[in-house]
Order: structure tokens, then C-alpha cells, then sequence
């Protein structure tokens, strides 16, 4: 008999001809878009997962710092608090058939510490801030400088950028959802990023901004001990400023 088989089964599958086993693998808990450490405010989804289940109708049970939860295999969860964080599992029955316990999933809910006094009054940020990164607040004449943005925990982020013609100007939205964190510009300003994720979009705080200068049209290179004069004789038309062919003499200081 196999091991943990239900006991009550035991003086009528040993009159049994044939037996068949159905093997329902134990079930598993994972987080929409994996992460394991959310933020304060943030909607998430946990889902409870089995494998070799088939489309059956099964109702799920969920263990969950005493909380109550639903007979779904998804468990949702709005405007998250530190309250939520702890050790999530859970099983599932269909009739009589019941499998074990899930292996647990923990979740963190972190709030951000980012004590503000304002009139003497300490307030709490509960975003993580986006932090924006360049080698080089230079743009060089006809190229282009790389600025970064990143979020310094957990992951699954898409950035936004914005764009000033100067600090007392409205920042405007110059791109949006990007994934990697990079911007290359060619164009002055001060610049700054925040970062989005989840469904419905979570936010943190938007980064610090940096001004990003342009250098001076290049000239070409002259020296500057060196004056070109034009002499005119007679009453022949001056000639034309713009053909250096025509200067008739040129005198070194």
C-alpha cells in the first residue's frame, strides 16, 4: 500500500482486482511577476499553482497570517501593508481527493524610510525614490551623453523620463514605459525619471534632477596672431568677403 495512502481505504482495496492511482502533484505558490519584495501600497496577486491538474474544478484553502482568504487559486491583494508580509501556502481539494500543503512563499512589504521635517514634522515616503545616474552632464558637440535610471530593490520596473528647458520650467513627458533604463540625449535640459510596475501601475518617487549642458558650436581652428586685410584701389568693386581666393594681400601681426 502506498505510503500516506488513506487508511479507511485499507479492507477494500486489498478485495480489489485492479487499482489505479491518480498522482496529484503537491501545489505551488507564486507571486504575479515574482516578486518576493513589494512595496507599501502596491496591488499584487499570489497565485496557487498545481501541476498535472488538468482543467478540474478544485477549491483551494489558503494559510496566511490568520487572514481570511479566498477558495480561488489566485489570492489578490490591494493596497498592500506591512501587515501582509509573512509566509503564504496553500492546498487544494476536488471531492474527496486533497493534496498537501504548498512549500511557502514568503513576502516582504517594505516601507520606505525617507523622514522629511517640514515645520518641525517627520513624515514617512512610502515609495522608494528612482535614482537617475550620468558619467557626463556634457553633451559634446554633435554627440550625445547616456543617463541611467534605476530602483534599488526588487525588480520588474519601467522607467519614464522627463524633460525641462530649465528648473522653473514644467517637466514634460518624453518618454514612457521604457524597460531597460537608459537615455541617451542630444539635447540640453534638466532630466529626471521615475519607475512603474504592476497592473494597476505603482510609482516611486521621482528621482532628483540633473541638468544636462550643451558645449558651443565647434569653429575651425585660426590663429589668432593673424589678421587678413583687404586693400581696394581705384573704384573696383570690393570683392566678395566670402572668397578667401580674392584677398590680395595679408599682413602678420
Amino acid at each position: 500500500m502506498p505510503q500516506n495512502f488513506p487508511q479507511s481505504l485499507g479492507s477494500d482495496i486489498e478485495s480489489c482486482d485492479y487499482m489505479f492511482f491518480i498522482v496529484v502533484s503537491m501545489p505551488t505558490v507564486t507571486l504575479q511577476h515574482n516578486w518576493s519584495e513589494i512595496f507599501r501600497g502596491e496591488t499584487v496577486t499570489l497565485r496557487c499553482e498545481i501541476q498535472g491538474g488538468g482543467g478540474a474544478q478544485w477549491t483551494y484553502e489558503w494559510s496566511s497570517a490568520n487572514r481570511k482568504s479566498p477558495s480561488s487559486s489566485e489570492y489578490r491583494i490591494n493596497t498592500a501593508t506591512e501587515s501582509y508580509s509573512g509566509d503564504y501556502y496553500c492546498r487544494a481539494r476536488r471531492g474527496s481527493e486533497q493534496t498537501d500543503w504548498s512549500s511557502v512563499f514568503r513576502l516582504t512589504v517594505r516601507c520606505e524610510s525617507d523622514y522629511v521635517l517640514v515645520f518641525m514634522f517627520a513624515s514617512t515616503a512610502d515609495k522608494p525614490r528612482a535614482t537617475m545616474t550620468t558619467e557626463n552632464t556634457v553633451i559634446p558637440a554633435g554627440g550625445s551623453v547616456a543617463l541611467r535610471c534605476s530602483v534599488s530593490s526588487s525588480g520588474g520596473w519601467k522607467f519614464d523620463w522627463f524633460r525641462q528647458e530649465s528648473v522653473s520650467s514644467p517637466a514634460q513627458l518624453i518618454r514612457t514605459n521604457e524597460p531597460d533604463g537608459v537615455l541617451r540625449v542630444s539635447e540640453g535640459g534638466v532630466y529626471s525619471c521615475r519607475g512603474g510596475r504592476g497592473d494597476p501601475a505603482f510609482y516611486t518617487e521621482t528621482s532628483t534632477e540633473v541638468t544636462i549642458q550643451e558645449t558651443g558650436e565647434l569653429l575651425p581652428d585660426r590663429d589668432p596672431g593673424t589678421i587678413l586685410a583687404c586693400c581696394v584701389r581705384g573704384r573696383e568693386k570690393p570683392p566678395q568677403m566670402s572668397d578667401p581666393r580674392r584677398w590680395r594681400n595679408s599682413v602678420e601681426v
